[in-house]
This record gives C-alpha cells, sequence and structure tokens, in this order.
C-alpha cells in the first residue's frame, strides 16, 4: 500500500512531535481568537439561523480547508460588531488558532478598510 504525502501530514498534525516542534506541552482547546460575550454569541446565532444556506456552505468549504475555520467566522463577526473586541489569552488557543486564525485576525483586523466596515457594522 502506498502513503501518500496528504497522510504523512494528517498523521503529523495529530502526532506528539508536532506538539514537541511547536512547544505545544498542555492540551488547548479554545479555537476562538476574540472573546465573545454572551449577548454576541445569540446575536451570531439568529443570524445564522436567519441565513443557514450561504453561510453553511462557506462554513463547511472552510472547515474542509482549515478545521478553526467556524471559530474564524464567529471571530470575524465579533470584531466587527463589537464594540471593544478582547483578545483571548494565546495560550489558551490550539495550535491551529495560533498559526493560523491570530495571523488572520491580525491581518483583518489591521486591513484599510477594517476601521470603515466596523464603524457599519459595530453594534448593529
Amino acid at each position: 500500500m502506498e502513503t501518500s504525502i496528504f497522510t504523512i501530514i494528517d498523521d503529523f498534525r495529530g502526532s506528539e512531535l508536532r506538539e514537541r516542534t511547536f512547544n505545544d506541552s498542555a492540551p488547548k482547546d479554545n479555537d476562538h481568537v476574540l472573546r465573545a460575550n454572551r449577548y454576541e454569541k445569540m446575536i451570531y446565532r439568529e443570524l445564522r439561523e436567519k441565513f443557514p444556506v450561504g453561510l453553511d456552505e462557506i462554513e463547511a468549504d472552510g472547515a474542509a480547508k482549515l478545521d478553526t475555520f467556524p471559530a474564524l467566522m464567529r471571530d470575524t463577526f465579533t470584531s466587527l460588531y463589537s464594540l471593544n473586541p478582547r483578545r483571548n489569552d494565546v495560550d489558551t488557543l490550539t495550535t491551529n488558532a495560533r498559526h493560523f486564525n491570530v495571523e488572520i485576525m491580525d491581518c483583518v483586523m489591521n486591513c484599510k478598510q477594517y476601521h470603515e466596515l466596523k464603524s457599519l457594522c459595530e453594534g448593529h
């Protein structure tokens, strides 16, 4: 049986070697870069229920490529909706969230259009 490169990558992603390579000694369980309060979570859930077809497809496509993509979607919403977006401690994030979601959220929140979009979305 021939082993594909994807099998090797998947094995590495779940291995103890990866934890040692990236200095991950404690198990992490949080994929969310930003903290959302109960109200923000409720608004996000209601919007997801109101427009399930398009968002479910986007989430499924993204999750196939990056397992933390659903959390990234909510973080993006939180960053635009929240009056004062707050970050979770990096030490509590999963490896993928630290290596991908943090970088993506930094890019989103530092782009030129972010403040204009935030002023339109904040609290609405």
